[in-house]
């Protein structure tokens, strides 16, 4: 049976603002990720209290009850106090203002175990060692939940949240490394969704556990993100050995999310030995995605472009396997797809190991990148698409390849995460904040040039300020 939620944030000034949603990790990110509406100018938020209800009129009606509660009425809720919040409504100097609780609401208060506080900045010991525990060993319906509560905390922005996200990475480390990475990206409309889905159950009955991370655009106009390639796995997102987190890119580039990498571990950690990484909609230039995954697939449609087009530098050339999907719309366009991009890729393989007198020599030890026709929509090819993918991980891991680029996977996502760290650190920095505005004004005026106040910030954030030039 489907829940519903009620739920409290805590916004930056102080106020508290109510929701109701069927989805509340999806709303949450929502809230983060949105410039429009309430919350959009009160961040950091902070989810203080969330209540499950069986159906969506109790939450609507309860939502609409606690809006009209005090300050102190909300915070006896956030705590718990029950009791509270019932000597609160009997002192109401206004009695006709208060509602007395549905059967539901007082369901809620006699079963308070079932009202789950999401409150991680609190996370003590106990708690963190439980969230672990949950991920490690919980049945199925825990497990999810802890994973879903997990990877929110990894995607928290607030200092304390990355403190206790790196605990908990740090303490599920040893449990990772077991699953096969899989990267599948391609440009929107491809069939990107419909081909997981399709994949994740034929994995599932070889019994594989599969998790699927997604990564869904973020407007530039709203900063809103749909979050709707679930929607898409209607099968897939139900099974009990499946589990899938679609996460918003926030403008970060490169086509995935910049928590992604923290998201396969707890997922690995879990348990799930595929974990499948599906980009948004891509082009030419964005390849984070394979710096993060053990194989790299890249989904192409026929008559997509000409040989040219199959053998300009970027994501084609990174790719391990390149998928021709929709080949029973037209046979011929799909064979003369293969044909062009199976060359490309035999032209790419000549240039790689003319770089390198080992990869020469040991040409027959290394993986060949190839081509695989199928139709996801009418599961034709996936077999054959597996095989392949057996076939590399085989040899790459015999090869050592596979370990190696692991290793250099880690280095690059901890370079990365200095990278984001220093400008996270600079748009904090007090003189930073002080010098800002005016040189934005400037700049924006066309009174100073961009680069020359690129420099003044970067030499105020090093306490070496100079004035600006005009």
């Amino acid at each position: 049976m489907k829940s519903f939620y009620v739920y409290l944030l805590k916004c930056a000034d102080g106020s508290y603002y109510g929701g109701h949603t069927d989805d509340i990790e999806a709303r949450m990110q929502q809230h983060h990720a949105s410039d429009v509406g309430y919350t959009s100018t009160r961040k950091p938020l902070e989810l203080v209290w969330q209540g499950e209800f069986e159906t969506r009129e109790g939450a609507i009606a309860f939502e609409q009850q606690i809006k009209g509660w005090s300050r102190a009425k909300k915070e006896a809720l956030i705590a718990g106090d029950w009791t509270r919040v019932q000597e609160l409504a009997k002192s109401n100097a206004k009695p006709a203002s208060f509602e007395p609780f549905s059967e539901a609401q007082n369901k809620l208060v006699e079963e308070d175990a079932r009202l789950r506080q999401a409150q991680p900045e609190r996370l003590g010991a106990t708690a963190e060692a439980d969230l672990i525990n949950r991920i490690l060993h919980g049945d199925a319906a825990a497990q999810r939940r802890a994973i879903a509560k997990a990877i929110t905390l990894l995607e928290s922005t607030r200092a304390d949240h990355r403190v206790q996200a790196d605990e908990l990475l740090t303490a599920l480390l040893p449990q990772t490394g077991k699953a096969f990475r899989l990267g599948i990206s391609g440009v929107p409309g491809v069939g990107k969704s419909t081909f997981i889905e399709v994949l994740g159950l034929y994995l599932i009955a070889q019994g594989h556990r599969v998790a699927v991370l997604t990564i869904d655009p973020s407007s530039t106009v709203s900063g809103g993100s749909i979050l709707g390639d679930k929607t898409r796995m209607e099968h897939l997102s139900v099974h009990e050995r499946a589990y899938i987190r679609p996460s918003p890119s926030s403008g970060t580039l490169g086509g995935v999310a910049e928590k992604t990498r923290e998201a396969m571990l707890v997922c690995e950690a879990a348990g799930y030995d595929v974990v499948i990484v599906e980009t948004v909609g891509v082009g030419q230039s964005e390849t984070a995605v394979a710096n993060m995954t053990d194989m790299f697939v890249l989904m192409q449609l026929p008559n997509a472009g000409d040989d040219l087009q199959a053998i300009k530098k970027g994501v084609m050339e990174l790719a391990d396997l390149v998928i021709i999907n929709k080949a029973d719309i037209d046979a011929d366009a799909a064979m003369r797809a293969e044909a062009q991009i199976t060359s490309a890729m035999r032209l790419f393989g000549l240039v790689n190991n003319a770089m390198g007198g080992d990869q020469a020599a040991n040409y027959d030890k290394l993986w060949r990148p190839r081509v695989v026709q199928l139709s996801a929509l009418h599961n034709k090819g996936v077999d054959v698409f597996w095989d392949a993918v057996t076939q590399f991980r085989t040899i790459q891991t015999s090869n050592g390849q596979l370990a190696a680029r692991r290793r250099h996977q880690s280095l690059s996502w901890m370079w990365e995460r200095i990278d984001a760290g220093l400008k996270q650190a600079f748009r904090r920095d007090p003189a930073v904040s002080a010098m800002l505005p005016a040189l934005m004004a400037q700049v924006e005026n066309g009174q100073l040039p961009a680069s020359t106040a690129a420099r003044n910030l970067l030499a105020a954030q090093s306490g070496c300020a100079r004035a600006a030039i005009k």
